[in-house]
């Protein structure tokens, strides 16, 4: 449990609201999803209508990208909120 100003926060709330960074690892065209290595190594499922600012088409593998995790209903974790991540520096 952390504490932000007056607000309690779990630590299963921090994951939903704070943008991670990681790299396209695979894309499914067909299907329009794809996965997400993440900086821990993890792997995240994120389909294209979460995707904000870019265009499934453009995405290429290795690509990085900053999204928030949330869970499905199922409690498995996937990204949402996906964007092309900043250049350093920005």
């Amino acid at each position: 449990m952390y504490f932000f100003g007056w607000r309690v926060v779990q630590p299963a709330d921090l994951e939903r609201h704070y943008m991670q960074k990681g790299t396209i690892k695979r894309l499914v065209a067909d299907r329009g999803f794809g996965f997400i290595n993440t900086e821990l190594e993890e792997e995240l499922f994120f389909g294209r209508n979460q995707l904000q600012g870019v265009d499934y088409g453009s995405l290429r593998e290795g690509q990085e990208v900053e999204f928030e995790v949330t869970r499905d209903p199922n409690g498995r974790p996937h990204a949402i909120r996906v964007r092309l991540a900043q250049p350093k520096g920005e």
